[in-house]
């Protein structure tokens, strides 16, 4: 404890010393389980990052859909707004299911929910532009030995992927978030030749 005889200017001094080693003793008790490494360590491992952005259309289906939710949605909330004088609706739950559709119109439709059997991948295909798209990109890729790295917000889009790689005879690593660590580090290491998914 500081001698409060001491002027402010040392107590200030005192206290701020104070931190610093038990900040020292933090970053001793947490070397061995953390590393942390600086983005210009990260940047000399890794080839420039080349970004192309490329649009797909949607379906005509993803536009039915993506149509009639809106108009059910809108119609529920002005229905709503008149005769109760305040909407119950709410409206950002209809963006995520826009959303959703985008990504492939199964996540509403739950073709993928207790169902034995799957669609042909064909029919997977033609529903969502997206993986009209991707189906077109990777037969491109995959001819030419390029790996390929596919992230999705929601596993279900990785379920549907799951299968239409399966179906395609593509070879894929997955890894999401029910992937213990331990497992995840062997994916990696022993499957590095695949494609992951």
């Amino acid at each position: 404890m500081p001698n409060p005889s001491c002027n402010g200017a040392t107590m200030e001094e005192l206290e701020e010393k104070r931190r610093a080693q038990v900040v020292a003793k933090l970053h001793a008790i947490l070397r061995p389980f953390l590393l942390r490494r600086m983005k210009s360590d990260v940047e000399l491992m890794l080839p420039r990052k080349k970004e192309i952005i490329v649009y797909a259309n949607m379906t005509e289906h993803q536009k039915s859909l993506q149509e009639h939710l809106i108009n059910e949605t809108l119609g529920k909330y002005l229905n709503d707004k008149l005769s109760i004088g305040r909407s119950v609706t709410k409206l950002n739950n209809l963006v995520l299911q826009l959303r959703k559709v985008c990504n492939h119109p199964d996540l509403l439709e739950s073709a993928f929910d207790r169902s034995y059997f799957y669609p042909p991948v064909n029919e997977i295909i033609e529903q969502c532009g997206k993986f009209h798209l991707l189906n077109r990109l990777l037969e491109r890729l995959f001819a030419r030995n390029h790996k390929v790295l596919i992230f999705s917000q929601w596993t279900r889009v990785l379920d549907i992927m799951d299968y239409y790689f399966s179906e395609k005879g593509f070879e894929v690593c997955r890894i999401d978030g029910s992937v213990k660590l331990e497992d995840r580090k062997r994916q990696v290491c022993t499957n590095a030749w695949i494609t992951p998914l």
